[in-house]
């Protein structure tokens, strides 16, 4: 990077996309570099340090949005440049007094950087947070609740436990899209909590059912003055997961019409060269929920649904590339393929991953790998994973899909 860079990544971060405008390709590490490669020194306060990783952390969100850190090579130095940076950072956190602006951003640079914190440094801010929950304001609980679920961690039944305590008697003083959200929140802590800790938790009842419950008997007498016409989509998916059938009496509000990425279309035209296949590019749209799964495809008389995953879908385990298995789809992905899966009666359906396929690749088994699909129980979810089906092609059955070690 040269020198005008670096002082531009030192100063204003809106000031990054000028160069960007004069051809200059930069890549994310080198922003993330400029921001904390040497200003982090052991003189500083943990504070000032949690600020050059906010910062760079912006930067790099709005740069890889761009350029998606443009190749391998240069995920692969980004990836390895900032786990070593985030385990230096963890290390200062576990020993350091924190503010609790610190513990927001923690989290949140985690979140613009895709990257799902280590145990280690999971554990130490909960511990922390839970130790400071009078501290803790409503708006601080709102914005973490955001960084867990894009992140896809369940931060265990303590902290809602400790949550619940301090804020069950003042939920009726929320606004109803605050209630809402924190009803949707609570539904994806759940689907994280049976997903990923089914076994641990086997005999303990969900906090997150507790709080769901009682901010439903708040909501279900108003039902008809809260949602005349149309039922809020937050109220509506955590009504499906907590089974309160009364939200599928009320229309929901809109109707999944996204646009077609280009991605999406790259994929439909390399399935569509194999003769075999019918492409739908129109989709499936999925009976209760109304989403769209992005392709329908025919083979063999049987239909097949087909998602197509950008960089958006995933988060990255600390230190891994998207060519490693250390790749996770975000909650969001993960809780509405769990729907689909409900709904979408004897379709099995197929999500491919943006970093599996190349445009440039010649002969993908989309045949072979729709037959290894036909072969299973209708009604899951499948990641594609390449060339051998049969080691890589893996699914769990009843829905149970995408844990970290199957992508």
């Amino acid at each position: 990077m040269n020198g005008d860079m670096m002082h531009r990544a030192e100063g204003d971060i809106d000031e990054y996309f000028s160069d960007l405008g004069n051809g200059q390709r930069i890549t994310s590490l080198e922003i993330f570099r400029a921001r904390v490669g040497f200003e982090v020194t052991e003189g500083q306060s943990f504070s000032k340090i949690v600020e050059h990783f906010w910062q760079a952390s912006c930067a790099a969100s709005m740069i890889s949005s761009i350029n998606r850190f443009s190749g391998q090579r240069d995920t692969k130095d980004a990836n390895k440049f900032i786990s070593k940076k985030l385990s230096t950072l963890t290390d200062r956190f576990l020993l350091s007094d924190v503010t609790t602006e610190d513990l927001e951003r923690i989290m949140a640079m985690h979140v613009r950087l895709q990257t799902v914190p280590t145990s280690r440094l999971m554990l130490g801010w909960l511990t922390k947070s839970v130790s400071r929950m009078n501290d803790l304001t409503d708006d601080w609980f709102k914005e973490n609740f955001d960084h867990f679920t894009k992140l896809g961690v369940y931060p265990q039944d303590e902290f809602i436990n400790a949550w619940w305590k301090n804020m069950r008697d003042r939920i009726h003083a929320f606004s109803p899209v605050d209630q809402y959200r924190i009803l949707y929140k609570m539904a994806q802590f759940d689907f994280l909590r049976t997903q990923d800790f089914g076994d641990m938790y086997a005999d303990i009842p969900s906090p997150c059912r507790e709080v769901a419950e009682y901010i439903f008997a708040v909501i279900e007498p108003r039902t008809h003055i809260l949602f005349p016409q149309h039922i809020n989509n937050q109220v509506f998916f955590a009504g499906l997961w907590f089974g309160k059938d009364f939200v599928q009496g009320i229309p929901i509000a809109g109707d999944d019409t996204s646009q077609a990425s280009i991605l999406e279309g790259k994929v439909a035209e390399s399935i569509g060269k194999t003769s075999s296949i019918h492409v739908d590019p129109t989709g499936i749209i999925v009976p209760v929920t109304g989403h769209k799964i992005d392709l329908r495809l025919m083979h063999k008389q049987i239909e097949y649904g087909c998602e197509v995953d950008g960089i958006s879908h995933f988060n990255r385990m600390s230190g891994a590339t998207p060519t490693e298995n250390a790749v996770l789809y975000n909650t969001s992905t993960r809780f509405h393929s769990w729907l689909s899966a409900q709904y979408l009666t004897g379709i099995n359906i197929l999500r491919v991953p943006y970093f599996l396929f190349d445009e440039k690749a010649r002969g993908l088994p989309w045949e072979k790998t729709l037959s290894a699909i036909n072969r299973k129980e209708g009604n899951s979810i499948y990641a594609w994973h390449g060339a051998s089906i049969k080691r890589d092609l893996r699914a769990e059955k009843n829905a149970h899909l995408f844990r970290g070690h199957d992508l």
